[in-house]
């Protein structure tokens, strides 16, 4: 009952398993309606003894999550200052709650995600993806920045510097086969796998 009222995703609870659909326009945006949710959700986890597993999951067969909202970036600094003044973004601190919940955290991948959507992702504790249609890729360096949504960390911590850096600088579209070779996904499975195995 208590998981109601969220814009860009549905939150439906079987027993201990709460599954979260995201559905928010035509590419689950990350904006600031998601990061809101995402936030307010992360609250009820924090307290909720019940739920044990968080699934998250898109209706959109094409697209798991898609990237940071880049008119959201326009309000980041330009100016180079000291470690101590460095101030988070809503995003780094949101993906940070989110990695901290009690409860186990999977995402089941079946579409692409991108930018911020592929950092959410790493930010569950697992990940599991859809050969054929998972994509996942960190473009920020062709648009002049870095991840910024705490990608870079977690994926060195995940797959080793080198990797990190080559899926950084790269900044293409890499496969479901591929981030299980890399070690950005715990596994993929072919599409017809993924449902049985979220349920299992």
């Amino acid at each position: 009952m208590k998981y109601q009222g969220y814009t860009t995703f549905k939150a439906s609870q079987e027993g201990a398993i709460l599954t979260v659909t995201f559905d928010f326009g035509t590419v689950n945006v990350q904006g600031q309606e998601m990061l809101a949710d995402l936030n307010g959700l992360a609250m009820r986890l924090e307290r909720d003894r019940d739920v044990k597993v968080v699934v998250f999951q898109s209706a959109n067969p094409e697209v798991w999550v898609s990237h940071y909202d880049t008119n959201l970036l326009k309000d980041m600094s330009t100016e180079a200052v000291s470690r101590d003044d460095v101030k988070l973004l809503d995003l780094q601190v949101i993906l940070e709650r989110i990695s901290k919940l009690p409860q186990a955290t999977i995402a089941k991948l079946e579409g692409f995600a991108r930018g911020g959507g592929h950092e959410f992702a790493l930010a569950c504790d697992m990940r599991f993806a859809a050969r054929g249609k998972y994509k996942f890729m960190q473009m920020e360096v062709g648009m002049g920045i870095l991840p910024c949504g705490g990608g870079a960390s977690r994926m060195a911590r995940q797959t080793g510097l080198g990797r990190a850096l080559e899926i950084i600088l790269s900044a293409r579209d890499f496969s479901a086969d591929e981030a299980e070779a890399y070690g950005t996904i715990n596994k993929a499975l072919d599409p017809d796998e993924i449902g049985f195995m979220s349920m299992h």
